[in-house]
């Protein structure tokens, strides 16, 4: 049985591992338990350095060309169960200041019991989507 979930852990943290996709995961406080490797290449973060700290510190998010401010992907989620996007526009800023374009999806984890224990946020990169829709749409007018 233990050899079973160990088995059933190690295939579990490789598909998050290698998923195309950056993955951070936090307690139902908004605290990062667990980073992919994309989410620490996209963000600029390492893992050992983001995990105990607030996803907003970590996952610093602004609505680019407005004032406008994209709410908490914790506090979206447990309101929301699952979201799709934050703002049109979204941006993550790295740790090193660069503005990233990036689609976002969050959702709670929960128990057996059906109760919040965490929040999954997911996101990835769409710079190269945006520049081929900005050149379909200059090549159609």
């Amino acid at each position: 049985m233990e050899r079973e979930l160990k088995e059933s852990e190690q295939w579990l943290a490789s598909i998050l591992k290698n998923l195309g996709e950056a993955v951070i995961a936090t307690d139902k406080n908004g605290i990062i338990k667990y980073m992919n490797p994309f989410a620490e290449a996209l963000t600029g973060w390492k893992r050992d350095d983001a995990s105990g700290k607030d996803l907003i510190n970590i996952f610093n998010i602004i609505s680019e060309g407005s004032d406008e401010q994209i709410e908490n992907p914790v506090v979206k989620a447990i309101r929301e169960d699952i979201f799709y996007g934050l703002a049109n526009n979204t941006m993550l800023i790295t740790k090193e200041g660069l503005k990233i374009p990036v689609d976002v999806i969050g959702s709670t984890i929960k128990d057996d019991t059906d109760s919040i224990i965490g929040i999954a946020v997911i996101f990835s990169d769409i710079f190269e989507r945006l520049k081929i829709e900005e050149t379909l749409k200059i090549h159609k007018h």
